[in-house]
């Protein structure tokens, strides 16, 4: 059930390092992306981030979208109040969509529902090896 289609227009997408997979089917499916998307693509470094040039050429064409790379080498882990300095405030009708490291996802689903997000407007999509 990881569908954006079931949000609203107000989204932020969060990926960390492989669970950008999800992002990159939304991004070429013909119904791309909401009126107001930020994406942030989460990796140690930009050596890391193998699908950096599609995201950023998907930005430019796309004005919906906006892309905030995140390496936490540099830049330190992603927070909520990162995600609300340069996404904007997060208002209750803003969805959240995450795919990414078990600890990064119930890190961020902790702290962005403090910051106002209910829970029905966070969703995640679990990854593990086996």
């Amino acid at each position: 059930m990881f569908d954006h289609t079931l949000g609203g227009p107000r989204q932020i997408w969060i990926a960390g390092g492989i669970g950008i997979a999800p992002f990159l089917g939304w991004l070429t499916h013909p119904v791309a992306a909401p009126p107001r998307t930020d994406l942030f693509y989460c990796a140690p470094t930009a050596e890391d981030a193998p699908f950096l040039p599609e995201l950023t050429a998907a930005a430019a064409h796309r004005p919906e979208l906006r892309l905030h790379p995140t390496f936490s080498r540099s830049h330190g882990r992603l927070t909520a109040e990162r995600i609300q300095a340069e996404a904007g405030p997060i208002t209750p009708d803003t969805h959240v969509f995450l795919c990414g490291p078990a600890s990064m996802i119930e890190n961020l689903t902790r702290a962005l529902h403090r910051q106002g997000v209910p829970r029905q407007h966070l969703h995640a999509e679990h990854f593990a090896f086996r």
